[in-house]
């Protein structure tokens, strides 16, 4: 990922942010509010963004359709947005994940369309800061970060600090400090409503780069305008994952006031536990609220066994927050579709080796600040959504859609970071047979999930005659490096953290006897 120039008039902006917090009554009238015009702000949007717009993607993609914009409004009059979006799923109006990222042409019977990431911005959408996405296929395109859209994602935070009872707990981050990602929009949620944040510890460092320059300075104009708005925005501090110690310290410490919360990725969360075990801390009554990978049963418990709680939340860079957790959960990762905001679409996936029969979950945005203007696109991530009315603080807003069993079934997504299936066929059917030898079949990827942080396992078959196995590892970071900035940092810490190994073994076959270059698993 490569960052663009930082937008003019920032500190200003970003002060105005930060001296106008939002209170709990504004942030209920808001989600109150876009919940009850749900249906037909989904109908206007399609009238800015597709129908005035007929060479777009997707204006030509509903034409080809035979569908109008007066079709769309009796549809969603007659059943909600949610019955229309699988009417126009079933008409062919959806975009796979390849298809998204500029991977393969968009073919439709008799229609074909070349399209990349950059066909669907949100033209209404406004850019404080953007980022240059990256594209295996294409230069990439620009992602806005809009303050407008933090605001509105501020309201969630509100509700969920609140039902979790979080807020006045002591709190901090491990997460990246460039790329602009989770951990800086995460600090303006909390600066918006209210809520401190003590420390903000970071795998990488915030130092600037050839690629990563505008980054850094846009993370530095948010703290300093922090510091002109009156609040005490902590800067990043450098803490590599193989230094979980530092993290558990500082939680332990914290416990003799009150418990703490720490916001970060499921792994990294299992990373801290342990190292507090190995060095004789107490984490007993910590929250971690995770993300960037899947809360599963096991990770789950290995975090209760050492008296902490996890709370799942969702996110995609593309449309921001997606789902919260709740506070009445039915399953270790329950979480709140935040339905005011946008719509997941379900299709049938086989059933996984654990036996749940999960979805194909495709995103469709709601919100006209948006980065992304969406309608039915692939996420890559699966999950069983439920109607189901809760006791808890969202419940009572009248958000009934629940997600849960969230996995990903077109990427790797551990330590916080995520690779697309393409580039990891690219990966183990090319760049290594190149440089090592063997054939494509001779490599496979493992997502391995155990009693620690997840891993991942390269197999390479014995038939590739001997390797240095220090070698392959750094030939795996390299070649994943090169996909961008964002790519390259987690590239760069599963090496740290020693995430990625060497297995010499033949790689498993599926039940048609090939080799699938990517498992989750054994």
């Amino acid at each position: 990922m490569r960052e663009v120039a930082v937008a003019p008039r920032l500190a200003r902006d970003v002060v105005r942010f930060l001296r106008t917090p939002l209170d709990d009554a504004h942030c209920h009238a808001v989600l109150e509010s876009a919940l009850a015009t749900r249906d037909e702000r989904f109908v206007a949007l399609l009238d800015r963004v597709v129908f005035s717009r007929p060479q777009s993607v997707y204006g030509r993609l509903f034409a080809h359709a035979g569908i109008e914009s007066g079709d769309v409004a009796d549809l969603v009059r007659r059943s909600g947005v949610d019955a229309a979006l699988a009417g126009l799923y079933a008409a062919g109006v959806y975009v796979t994940l390849d298809e998204f990222r500029g991977l393969c042409p968009l073919v439709r019977g008799d229609l074909e369309l070349a399209v990349s990431a950059r066909d669907f911005a949100n033209p209404l959408a406004r850019s404080h800061y953007s980022t240059r996405s990256s594209g295996s296929r294409s230069a990439g395109t620009l992602v806005p970060v809009d303050l407008r859209m933090i605001e509105h994602e501020a309201a969630h935070h509100a509700v969920f600090l609140d039902a979790l009872d979080l807020r006045t707990r002591p709190t901090a981050f491990w997460a990246h400090a460039v790329p602009v990602s989770a951990g800086l929009k995460n600090l303006l949620r909390h600066a918006k409503v209210g809520a401190a944040v003590a420390r903000w510890f970071s795998p990488t460092p915030l130092a600037p780069t050839r690629d990563a320059t505008a980054g850094v300075a846009f993370t530095a104009y948010v703290l300093a305008a922090g510091r002109l708005a009156g609040l005490r925005l902590p800067w990043p501090e450098r803490v590599p994952l193989a230094r979980a110690d530092v993290v558990a310290r500082w939680l332990a410490g914290e416990r003799t006031q009150s418990p703490a919360v720490l916001w970060t990725s499921v792994s990294a969360a299992v990373r801290v536990c342990l190292a507090a075990a190995e060095h004789g801390l107490d984490l007993t009554g910590t929250t971690f609220r995770v993300g960037g990978e899947p809360l599963t049963e096991a990770k789950a418990r290995l975090l209760a066994a050492h008296g902490c709680d996890a709370v799942a939340n969702y996110s995609m860079a593309e449309v921001g927050k997606v789902a919260v957790a709740c506070a009445d959960r039915d399953a270790v990762d329950d979480m709140h579709v935040l339905e005011d905001k946008l719509a997941l679409l379900p299709t049938p996936r086989p059933a996984r080796a654990d036996g749940v029969r999960a979805q194909a979950l495709h995103v469709t945005t709601l919100h006209a600040r948006a980065a992304r203007f969406l309608v039915n696109v692939e996420t890559g991530d699966e999950g069983v959504l439920a109607e189901r009315h809760c006791s808890c603080a969202f419940g009572g807003l009248g958000f009934s859609t629940h997600l849960h069993a969230l996995r990903s079934y077109e990427k790797v997504t551990t330590e916080g970071g995520t690779f697309l299936g393409h580039d990891l066929v690219e990966l183990v059917e090319v760049e290594l047979p190149a440089a090592f030898g063997g054939a494509p079949t001779d490599y496979q990827l493992v997502e391995h999930e155990d009693d620690g942080p997840s891993r991942l396992r390269l197999i390479v078959s014995p038939r590739v005659g001997a390797v240095d196995e220090a070698a392959v590892v750094e030939a795996v970071v390299a070649c994943l490096g090169r996909r961008g900035v964002g790519e390259r940092l987690t590239a760069e810490s599963w090496r740290s953290a020693g995430t990625i190994s060497v297995e010499r073994r033949e790689p498993t076959t599926n039940g048609s006897l090939k080799v699938l270059p990517l498992r989750v698993g054994a």
